[in-house]
């Protein structure tokens, strides 16, 4: 079942100042949202990807090369 957001709330998801500041709740709720977002795909790959390189987490930094090949693909 899909949550509702206010359309403040839907704006401010599909904003790239947001999307750039966001942290990986809001970029996965965002990619809910919007799943062709480049943007929202691209930010959760840097925040994966630096994430799995400051843990040395392999799954999690192949999450965020994953997230990022996403990202070009809608680019």
């Amino acid at each position: 079942m899909r949550a509702y957001l206010t359309k403040a709330a839907a704006y401010r998801l599909d904003s790239y100042e947001f999307l750039q500041r966001a942290g990986p709740g809001s970029l996965t709720l965002a990619i809910q949202w919007a799943p062709t977002s480049w943007h929202a795909w691209y930010y959760l790959g840097r925040v994966a990807s630096a994430t799995g390189a400051r843990r040395a987490d392999a799954p999690m930094l192949d999450y965020g090369i994953r997230c990022m090949r996403r990202a070009a693909e809608y680019d």
